[in-house]
């Protein structure tokens, strides 16, 4: 109702204004207008504000919060308790230790060993390496042409544009159906696995990215501005959950991520129930530690992203697997001893210091995985 009329108001904009048009007899002719429906509305709000006082009902916006907070809490429950639903992260802030990599392997190795599964692949790259992967160039630069105009497309630019109008809209859904951006592997010839399908990336993603930062600072017509954070950050999740009892059926996710922490990478990890870390092969120093740094930051930085998402009761996955480049390792058979034994003090001090858990990861080399032997990483998760 109120954008129609803004639309409306703005395309006669011009003939408002006499001073641009010229024409101040058109300011008589609509000012008797604007003043009957002046009071037309005083009216109607007087009418409003007496129920409001007559009632002992507290006000229909709060109750409107208030079934947010109860949507929200009721999503989270379900976030826990589903053992049908895995969601696996490949991130790292460091660039070129293998997340693409890991993240389509694992899902293939998966997907063939896990027949009865859906396996579904989130690609929140810009680069688009798993979709161009999956789904081939031409699929790629159909959906980027229907991105560039802003129309409806099954990319995951066009799925952030639904998340961004329920955020701001009128309702208290907090979920968007994530089935309709989802595109089967359709590749006849090539020996893909049935049971795998592509939630696309897009290179206008980064768009997206900058036009959801810029609501979760405000807030919405029924949403405070904590609600707003919690329902943008947490949209993926929820959209998993709803895809996941739809299908009725086991649903192993993967997803891909750009190496930084963007608005992007903390929705896919909130979505994420396990955080598989790629390593640099001269050890966690240029990656483990940075990207613990990157997520929680300093102790004394309250507004780091876990804080606020420990804050909200927004769970974050837990590390279940290292896996490195073994053909830049001279004994290709392991991580190197000194390296490993750094990246597991690392992680204990993670563990206890940051998370004040104890340690859910062995301590020994059945933690470490060569990227190109990554069947055995998809046999236990």
């Amino acid at each position: 109702m109120f954008s129609g009329s803004k639309k409306f108001f703005a395309k006669f904009q011009d003939f408002w204004d006499p001073v641009s048009f010229g024409h101040p007899r058109l300011i008589i002719l609509i000012l008797p207008i604007i003043t009957m429906a002046d009071i037309s509305s005083s009216k109607k709000r007087k009418t409003i504000d007496n129920e409001l006082v007559n009632t002992t009902a507290p006000p229909k916006k709060m109750s409107r919060i208030d079934s947010v907070d109860d949507v929200l809490e009721k999503f989270n429950k379900l976030w826990k308790e589903n053992s049908h639903l895995k969601s696996f992260s490949c991130w790292n802030e460091k660039g070129g230790v293998g997340k693409t990599h890991a993240t389509v392997r694992l899902a293939w190795e998966y997907a063939h060993l896990n027949p009865e599964s859906q396996v579904l692949i989130i690609d929140l790259s810009t680069q688009g390496e798993a979709t161009h992967y999956f789904l081939g160039e031409k699929v790629q630069d159909d959906l980027l042409e229907l991105d560039s105009r802003c129309e409806s497309s099954s990319s995951m630019f066009s799925y952030f544009l639904k998340v961004y109008d329920m955020a701001v809209g009128e309702c208290t859904r907090i979920a968007v159906d994530l089935e309709q951006h989802i595109t089967a592997v359709n590749r006849p010839g090539e020996c893909f696995p049935s049971n795998i399908a592509v939630c696309a990336s897009s290179l206008c993603l980064t768009e997206a990215c900058r036009a959801l930062e810029r609501i979760i600072q405000s807030r919405g017509m029924i949403r405070t501005q904590q609600q707003m954070w919690i329902v943008v950050q947490s949209c993926l999740k929820n959209s998993l959950i709803e895809y996941q009892a739809r299908i009725n059926k086991p649903l192993a996710v993967f997803i891909d991520h750009m190496p930084e922490l963007s608005l992007l990478t903390s929705i896919g990890m909130v979505a994420s129930k396990q955080w598989i870390v790629p390593l640099h092969q001269s050890g966690p120093r240029y990656s483990l530690v940075g990207a613990i740094r990157a997520l929680h930051g300093p102790s004394v930085l309250s507004i780091a992203f876990a804080a606020q998402a420990k804050e909200n009761n927004m769970q974050l996955p837990y590390i279940a697997a290292f896996i490195y480049k073994g053909h830049y390792i001279k004994d290709r058979s392991t991580y190197p001893q000194e390296a490993m034994e750094e990246t597991l003090s690392v992680y204990e001090n993670y563990r206890t210091t940051v998370l004040g858990e104890s340690s859910t990861i062995p301590d020994s080399s059945e933690s470490f995985y060569d990227c190109h032997h990554l069947h055995k990483l998809a046999a236990v998760l």
